[in-house]
């Protein structure tokens, strides 16, 4: 209920500021698929493809093989909500129409603090979720955080692991980006034999890691070098993905380095699900004497697998 409001019923001020800021560009929208849903939930089902070929001697029988289900993901839209009171005679008496400018609108206030909203989710997902050290992570459709040393490589086969984040976090340098490509170029399918046609298409980073980010991507030489060996990251045409959202710090660095960093290949799985837009209703309630206003979104957010992801905490 805004009611800290005295300044907009007299008269004499200039300007009011603080209500409108340029608008920040999201970054979910580019790093994740977002998906649009047209019902309550949305299920995606993973696939154990066939086992190689074997050899087969005269008169022996073919090698038998084939495909069935691995590991699956639900999606299913959280409802957030925001609302707020005015007054009556607050509404009528406001001199310079600055209520009419907060209330959800799509370019209100309001609606301004609900796409921040769908930034801070989605980045946290990556900082909490994807590095979380935890036995289980909910949501996750083999139970391991996204970026993880032990991802089974698939549901029928869970004693085969694999990685797809460095055994010890280090922080980004030309030397750990090879280290990534070298892992999302060879990742392996389900059935742990075909080699996944990927490479790696987005660098994603706090805006602290800028400098380094830059120069791996766009540079000439090798940072931090006196041997002028060749930038080989710079053939791969990553897009940089500068994130202020993203804050996610190594577990032995500063408090808030914002350190962490990760790659996304061309194809990846991971998704924003979104049900419902923002939605806005509007009363006016004879008993509080005042116009209320409320404001819904409807979204979830996920991966369907690891495939297409690396990504380390920082040192």
């Amino acid at each position: 209920m805004s009611t800290a409001i005295a300044s907009l019923f007299g008269k004499g001020i200039n300007k009011h500021f603080g209500l409108e800021m340029k608008a920040y560009s999201p970054k979910y929208s580019r790093v994740m698929h977002v998906i649009p849903m047209s019902g309550r939930i949305l299920d995606r089902q993973g696939w154990e493809v066939y086992a190689p070929p074997e050899i087969t001697l005269p008169l022996m029988p073919a090698f038998m093989s084939q495909i069935q289900e691995s590991f699956s993901k639900r999606y299913f839209p959280i409802k957030r909500t925001l609302g707020d009171v005015i007054a009556e005679e607050d509404w009528d008496d406001d001199e310079y129409g600055v209520l009419k400018r907060v209330v959800p609108a799509r370019g209100g206030a309001m609606a301004r603090v609900f796409a921040n909203k769908k930034e801070y989710d989605a980045a946290n997902m990556f900082a909490i979720a994807g590095y979380s050290a935890a036995t289980t992570v909910p949501g996750s459709p083999d139970g391991k955080s996204l970026f993880n040393t032990a991802h089974p490589i698939s549901l029928n086969n869970s004693g085969v692991t694999v990685s797809n984040r460095p055994s010890v976090d280090v922080d980004l340098s030309h030397t750990t980006y090879y280290a990534a490509y070298a892992n999302l170029t060879q990742q392996l399918e389900s059935n742990n034999y075909n080699i996944i046609d990927n490479a790696p298409a987005q660098l994603v980073y706090n805006p602290k890691l800028r400098e380094v980010a830059v120069q791996i991507a766009k540079g000439d030489w090798e940072r931090s070098t006196s041997n002028f060996n060749m930038n080989a990251a710079k053939a791969d045409n990553l897009e940089l993905v500068e994130w202020a959202h993203f804050r996610k710090t190594g577990a032995t660095s500063a408090a808030n380095a914002f350190n962490g960093w990760f790659v996304m290949g061309q194809e990846h799985s991971v998704n924003f699900a979104e049900r419902q837009d923002i939605r806005a209703k509007s009363d006016y309630d004879i008993n509080l004497g005042g116009y209320i206003w409320v404001a819904s979104v409807r979204y979830d957010f996920g991966w369907d697998t690891y495939l297409g992801t690396y990504g380390s905490a920082g040192a």
